[in-house]
Parts: C-alpha cells; structure tokens; sequence
C-alpha cells in the first residue's frame, strides 16, 4: 500500500513529453533545456505510427502530464499533409482525453488550423526561431495550470469537510428534537 502511494507521488510530479520529429528539428534543443531527469521523461518517436504503439502500452492518468509535439513535415510541393495531421490528432485523442497536443507547422490556412484545433489541438506553433521557447513556456504552462489546479481542490476538501460536520450537527439536532422535545423548551 505504502509502495504505491510513494510510485503515485513520483508518478504525478513527471512530466511526460512526446516528439514526433523526423529530421530532430526541436528536439535536441528542447531535450538539453529539460535536462532534469527526476521531472521530466523526453521521448522522440520518428512516426505517428510508433507514437501510437507506445501510448497503447501507457496507462494514462490525470496525476501526470503527457504534451505531445507533432512536427509537420513539409513536402517539395509545400503541402504538409495537413488531413493526415489532423485525422493523427483525432487519433491520439481518441486513445486517451489527457494527452495535450501542440503542433508545430508552418502552415497558415486559417481553416486547417481551425480543424486542427477542433480535433484537440491545444496550440498551433509555428516554426520558426523563437519556436523552443515557446514550446518550453507551453510545457511550464501546463504544468504551472495543472498544479493550480491541484491547489484549488485542496482548498475546496476542508469546506466539503466543514459543510458535512455543520449538515451532520443538524441532523443530529433534529433527530434530537424529535426523540426529546423538552430539552429545546428548557
């Protein structure tokens, strides 16, 4: 019991971020900027495909963040597959609701972003120079809401704790006034 409960408190302090990046654009920069180990887990997947064999093998939850980066890749022509890019979101989504998306794209039609956001993209990036530090702030961001949250539910457990004590002092005055009367009357 002990044993799991100490797994379940390094497990929610990791950070879990997924690239999927053929030519290693962003990730060895953004790898060398998340250095520490004990928070953060960098994986970098050359395909969709292998991305989704591994995150069927997870058992996500919500006391861990996953972000994953999709890069887009564009082809001579310029097109960068953005219906494969967006039927791959709703892919990812598909095997688990936690997992935060980001890609990373040069593309600037505004109806292909808007579908990428639609199918679960939480941010479009765009590739260029300032694109790691944004991905680092994206990552500090989330982690930042995450614990945030956190928070406001642990100040919301002792009022559920005081509400119940205050409800069940109630009930007992009322059970106690229907067993005796004369002791509200004296």
């Amino acid at each position: 019991m002990t044993v799991k409960f100490i797994k379940d408190i390094k497990k929610m302090k990791l950070v879990y971020v997924y690239f999927v990046d053929r030519n290693r654009t962003f990730f060895p920069q953004v790898k060398e900027r998340l250095a520490n180990e004990e928070k953060y887990k960098v994986h970098l997947f050359s395909t969709t495909e292998i991305l989704y064999d591994h995150l069927k093998t997870l058992n996500p939850d919500d006391t861990s963040t996953n972000i994953i980066f999709l890069n887009t890749e564009n082809t001579h022509y310029g097109n960068s597959g953005t219906g494969k890019l967006i039927k791959n979101v709703k892919k990812i989504k598909s095997i688990h609701q936690v997992f935060n998306i980001f890609v990373l794209t040069n593309q600037k039609d505004v109806n292909t972003l808007n579908d990428l956001t639609t199918a679960g993209t939480l941010r479009i990036i765009p590739k260029n120079d300032n694109s790691v530090h944004r991905i680092i702030n994206y990552i500090k961001g989330l982690i930042s809401e995450k614990n945030l949250e956190k928070k406001r539910k642990a100040r919301i457990l002792p009022l559920k704790i005081l509400l119940i004590f205050i409800l069940l002092i109630l009930i007992l005055a009322i059970i106690a006034y229907f067993v005796q009367p004369e002791i509200f009357y004296s």
